[in-house]
């Protein structure tokens, strides 16, 4: 039994200790809780997150400019369910990566996933998150679902996309185990 996943499942580098207990400690045909993991996105509107996030970066305080921050704030992914919750989804979440913690070897992730919107909108980014397998139950950390210990994650995009009802968007994510998250959205 064991709890090593982070946010986005990935984050914080915890499955390789996993692994390595796995492979070191597991008895044959021992059982292992959780299971499996999925990761999932979905496309959201986000207004005020993203003036918070990202938008905020463009405003002087105190007669200082701040805005060449906002290149790098666009490439970062801030955590949070609670800011997430109000998040409008603009098409169905769609899986990313799963792992069969039995089988896993490695943490790299290269994903994409195509999405049909569902409605005209601003895509402000992504909300992430995953899913775990605890026997025959699952447990999610998406925003939607009740509160755990682990958070959601927002992917943003600068500038918004402007999207249209059966727009189709693509989102392309990278994560070389112990390394940084990149993304990329395709109309």
């Amino acid at each position: 039994i064991s709890v090593f996943t982070g946010n986005f499942l990935l984050a914080e580098d915890l499955l390789p200790s996993l692994f390595f207990a796995r492979d070191r400690y597991l008895k044959p045909n021992g059982t292992l809780i959780p299971d499996s993991a999925v990761m999932e996105a979905a496309p959201i509107s986000a207004p005020d997150l993203f003036d918070q996030t990202i938008a905020a970066w463009s405003q002087p305080h105190l007669g200082i400019d701040y805005s060449p921050g906002r290149l790098l704030a666009n490439q970062n992914i801030y955590w949070g369910r609670k800011e997430l919750k109000g998040a409008e989804y603009l098409a169905a979440p769609s899986a990313l990566m799963s792992l069969d913690f039995y089988e896993a070897r490695s943490t790299h992730c290269q994903a994409q996933a195509k999405y049909c919107i569902n409605q005209s909108s601003l895509c402000h980014g992504f909300a992430g998150w995953f899913r775990m397998k605890l026997g025959n139950d699952w447990l999610s950390t998406a925003p939607h679902e009740p509160p755990l210990h682990w958070s959601a994650a927002y992917l943003p995009l600068d500038p918004p996309i402007r999207v249209a009802m059966n727009d189709e968007v693509e989102l392309k994510l990278t994560r070389p185990s112990h390394g940084d998250w990149t993304w990329q959205v395709s109309t």
